[in-house]
């Protein structure tokens, strides 16, 4: 934080799961400034970010730029895309008048998830026959397994980043045009943290074009720096240009998006960007976008209801019948309603939410807890098949993302909904089946146990369970705002403790596996806790591991048997926790189609 730089370090893996040495750093191979290969939008189309386009920069862009952060126009408009472009001869040591950046010129990663991209499958040549693409699809993706691997993530230096993932240079960046109020800012000697470039980016297949081909396309997102979306042509990223530069798209009512949009085929044959549109709009309402993948142009913006203090976080995708085409979308709000979205009609007059009546919409759930407090969600939601058919919908709640958040300590929930094609329409949770955290330990190492309540589906819609401390049940400001994962029948869940001590990494974490069906605890051994390399007897029966700092999602890695979930935290550490890989109940889960 002395200068706000960044680092991005590759580990070698061990076969342990344990992380073994440093491959690279990037900020380290960074390429000369003269020669990076940097774009941005100026409105109309993709261009090339240096100081001999600045005049091509629209007005409003070049105002921005010369602009300083005390709101005068001091013309150095140019030397700031310099210096952005990471030109150190304008910095205070060396004669200038902007920041010094002593540690390097990539700005920090902070909530910007890493994306790994090389040779993608999402199983396209199981498109209907006579789908355009079908038959030449599974020959894209053979072609695509020599592709250069590149790592995409976005940084406060305002740009979403390219790396090899073999080197670590950069290939390319990218300067969305609605982060250029900032951009100024991050020149001045008393530049104060800002979020610039700060959300999640996503690439899938497509095939578009105007003569259509499989291409690889990039969505990307700005978290709290910035209200839009953006999509890059990322095929062949070792000659990425400005042509390949897409479109952006913003709108009133899209605010700050912090997770991931997606890429799907519609019923309509339409390829699209499916996005939320996340928080802190103009209207403070919910809405889900449905955007042209080649175009940019809007097909369909579906709105919930007029709740006002809301957003639509992260969407998760479903095909419910095997052929490819998205036929509904469900994400969460900050009011705690988990919504269903039906886009599976050729007619896009026919889309809309899911359940309702006489114009009345309504969500197919709504956390609260016992107090009567909705519970807002903002992690995505994780898609699984109900034993009994239809869906299950797993999600945790709570936010870290607006002031003040750190002390909230509102009891927040871990659900596990099932979607049978009717809503709920009870709020008090009578329809769904309880589990408690029954143990907990005080000190290291940290372990969980919960209760094992059978659910009776005759009569229960799913089960939930409180995030309390045992034995007082004690709120404490534990939340949920990590994606759950599925995987054999079972889900993981990570939790949050946000602290406001300096010694505390900002906070602490929990790990939790529970029966994915009844959210209870598992009967036998799946924690390796004696940390040996086996689940055996040996190994206690347990939900959870507890651990300091605020864990990312977990990567999980199969060895054999096991099962390593691989994740950094706020310590500065890559934590390894090791699971069963392979349980003996049979698996009645699948991942959903992002």
């Amino acid at each position: 934080s002395s200068d706000w730089s960044g680092q991005l370090l590759s580990y070698n893996l061990n076969s342990d799961g344990s992380i073994g040495a440093v491959q690279w750093e990037a900020s380290a191979v960074m390429p000369n400034h003269s020669s990076r290969k940097i774009f941005t939008h100026n409105g109309t189309s993709g261009i090339a970010f240096t100081t001999s386009n600045f005049s091509l920069l629209t007005s409003s862009q070049q105002n921005a730029l010369n602009t300083n952060i005390g709101g005068v126009n001091d013309g150095q408009g140019a030397n700031r895309v310099a210096w952005l472009r990471g030109d150190k001869s304008t910095e205070l040591a060396q004669g200038g008048s902007f920041r010094n950046r002593g540690a390097g010129i990539l700005g920090d990663i902070i909530n910007s998830d890493l994306f790994f991209v090389r040779s993608l499958n999402f199983g396209y040549d199981g498109l209907v026959s006579g789908t355009p693409g079908q038959t030449t699809y599974y020959n894209y993706v053979q072609a695509n397994e020599s592709r250069t691997p590149v790592i995409y993530t976005g940084a406060n230096d305002g740009m979403l980043h390219a790396f090899n993932a073999d080197t670590g240079v950069e290939l390319f960046s990218y300067v969305p045009s609605f982060v250029y109020s900032k951009l100024s800012s991050l020149t001045s000697p008393n530049y104060a943290h800002r979020y610039i470039v700060d959300g999640n980016a996503y690439a899938g297949d497509a095939y578009i074009g105007a003569t259509p081909t499989w291409r690889t396309i990039l969505l990307g997102t700005t978290g709290g720096g910035g209200k839009g979306i953006f999509a890059l042509d990322i095929t062949d990223p070792t000659s990425f240009s400005a042509s390949n530069v897409l479109w952006e798209f913003t709108d009133a009512d899209l605010g700050y998006v912090h997770g991931q949009a997606k890429i799907a085929i519609l019923n309509t044959g339409v390829w699209a960007a499916i996005i939320s549109n996340g928080y802190n709009s103009a209207s403070d309402k919910a809405f889900l976008y449905v955007i042209d993948l080649q175009t940019g142009a809007l097909i369909k913006k579906i709105a919930t209801n007029n709740t006002t203090n809301n957003g639509l976080s992260v969407p998760a995708l479903v095909d419910s019948n095997g052929d490819k085409m998205i036929d509904y979308v469900y994400a969460g709000d900050l009011q705690g309603n988990v919504w269903k979205f039906d886009i599976s009609h050729t007619n896009t007059s026919q889309w809309g939410v899911a359940y309702g009546s006489g114009g009345t919409k309504y969500p197919l759930f709504t956390a609260k807890n016992l107090s009567n407090q909705v519970q807002p969600i903002t992690s995505p939601l994780e898609i699984g098949v109900h034993p009994n058919s239809g869906l299950f919908v797993y999600f945790g709640t709570g936010q870290f993302i607006a002031s003040g958040d750190n002390t909230n300590t509102q009891v927040q929930t871990l659900y596990g909904i099932w979607d049978n094609g009717t809503r709920i329409s009870e709020t008090d949770r009578s329809t769904l089946q309880q589990q408690t955290i029954e143990t907990q330990t005080t000190s290291p190492p940290f372990r969980r146990t919960v209760s094992t309540n059978a659910v009776n589906w005759a009569s229960k819609r799913g089960w939930y369970m409180d995030l309390l401390k045992p034995p007082s049940a004690s709120n404490q400001g534990e939340r949920s705002i990590v994606m759950p994962l599925l995987n054999f029948g079972r889900i993981l869940f990570t939790t949050l403790i946000p602290s406001s001590d300096p010694c505390a990494s900002g906070g602490s974490n929990w790990v939790m596996l529970l029966n994915g069906e009844t959210g209870g605890m598992l009967t036998a051994p799946h924690f390796d806790t004696d940390k040996n390399g086996l689940l055996n007897s040996s190994d206690q029966i347990i939900a959870g591991v507890g651990s300091d700092g605020v864990r990312s999602e977990s990567v999980a890695i199969s060895a054999g048997n096991l099962l390593h979930l691989i994740a950094g935290t706020t310590t500065g550490s890559v934590e390894t926790i090791t699971v069963s890989g392979n349980p003996l109940t049979p698996r009645r889960s699948w991942r959903q189609i992002q």
